[in-house]
């Protein structure tokens, strides 16, 4: 029987506590491999060169300098990533979400989300 593929998952959040805990939560499971990023701007740049190709994207929504919406723009610009599914994350009511973040993402979270949420989004988006 074949090796189960490693999953690849990028954690971009401007907020360490929640970057810290979910990298290290989703980084317990051996068949992940986790890779975070402090703002959207570090992220596209793992992307776009290569360094960290994700199967999944946990993207927080508000962030300074590039948010949420201005990140899924670039990442779509950016050969290849159609395919990367994206779970967001926010604090913001469902009303103040962008239409963008709708479009693209495959779930939403709205924080604070329980780990059990997560894992749900996670399993349904590389179930995809």
């Amino acid at each position: 029987m074949p090796a189960a593929r490693i999953r690849r998952i990028l954690v971009v959040d401007d907020d360490d506590a929640i970057r810290e805990e979910v990298a290290a939560t989703l980084g317990m499971d051996p068949a992940l491999d986790v890779s975070i990023a402090h703002d959207g701007r570090v992220a596209l740049q793992q992307i776009a060169t290569g360094q960290f190709w994700p199967d999944v994207i946990l993207l927080d929504v508000m962030m300074p300098g590039v948010d949420g919406d201005s990140f899924l723009a670039a990442l779509d610009a950016i050969n290849r990533t159609q395919d990367v599914a994206v779970i967001a994350m926010t604090a913001l009511p469902e009303s103040r979400i962008p239409e963008g973040i709708h479009r693209r993402a495959r779930s939403i979270l709205f924080k604070p989300f329980t780990l059990a949420t997560l894992a749900e989004a996670l399993d349904a988006a590389l179930e995809h």
